[in-house]
């Protein structure tokens, strides 16, 4: 936080200015003439991982776990090849099962009931910038064998009475699952993932 030299309000950057200007007095200020002994050191460069699209030759930056990027200049889509060479190769890859067409003439299906949703999320605009995306997952395949002992009951009612049979069941058990799905991503909410499983791998 920057303080204002007249009356000690807090100090943003003020994009149409391009100056600090304070939120209280509203007085604005030259950045490069505002400084504070407590700052932070200022360095002259930060690391980051940068990549070239290859459809306009702009620069990406994309953070450690990213394998695909959008370009910001020309909006394509791009896969980091370098970054999946050092990662494992997924054993399959389930295809997209509805087009954008479907998902925005279901988002519009949506956006028909709330009437109270921000208009921004209404613009045509923001509408066309829908964009596929793959979500990883780890496929297990579960087996189980040997024996078991399980809890159970049955309640059953006769006229004012009810009646519970309690029973040990014992046996041995072979069991197996195949397609077993976790999400595999930190970048989503686990409650989204699972709201997409389970994938049927055939």
């Amino acid at each position: 936080m920057y303080e204002c030299p007249n009356c000690g309000g807090n100090l943003k950057f003020h994009i149409p200015s391009q100056k600090l200007r304070c939120a209280h007095c509203e007085s604005g200020f030259d950045p490069y003439a505002i400084h504070k002994e407590t700052d932070t050191v200022d360095g002259d460069c930060f690391e980051t991982n940068v990549f070239l699209c290859p459809q306009c030759g702009g620069e990406m930056i994309g953070d450690d776990n990213d394998v695909t990027s959008f370009c910001s200049y020309c909006g394509s889509a791009n896969i980091l090849s370098s970054r999946i060479s050092r990662e494992k190769r997924p054993g399959f890859i389930i295809p997209f099962k509805k087009t954008k067409e479907d998902c925005k003439k279901a988002y519009g299906q949506k956006m028909k009931k709330a009437f109270f949703v921000p208009k921004e999320l209404k613009n045509p605009d923001f509408v066309e910038g829908f964009r596929g995306i793959y979500m990883p997952y780890w496929s297990y395949r579960v087996s189980q064998k040997g024996d078991i002992s399980l809890e159970g009951k049955t309640i059953k009612r006769k006229g004012d009475y009810v009646y519970t049979d309690y029973y040990a069941l014992t046996g041995e058990l072979d069991a197996e699952y195949e397609g077993f799905s976790c999400d595999a991503s930190s970048a989503f909410y686990d409650n989204i993932s699972e709201a997409l499983g389970p994938y049927y791998i055939k």
